[in-house]
């Protein structure tokens, strides 16, 4: 079950990142990237909230 969730709760986190909303890329390596970067900015938003 912790599992489910957390895969859920990842997906929620993606699809809140306008620039994946429609994935029109042509190879795995350029969507790897812009999903890679959605992760980023949403973890850099994290730490900068944690540390106000």
């Amino acid at each position: 079950m912790p599992t489910r969730w957390v895969i859920e709760r990842s997906n929620a986190w993606v699809e809140r990142c306008k620039i994946l909303v429609k994935n029109f890329e042509r190879t795995l390596v350029n969507a790897t990237a812009k999903l890679n970067l959605c992760f980023i900015r949403l973890m850099l938003k994290r730490i900068a909230t944690h540390e106000i």
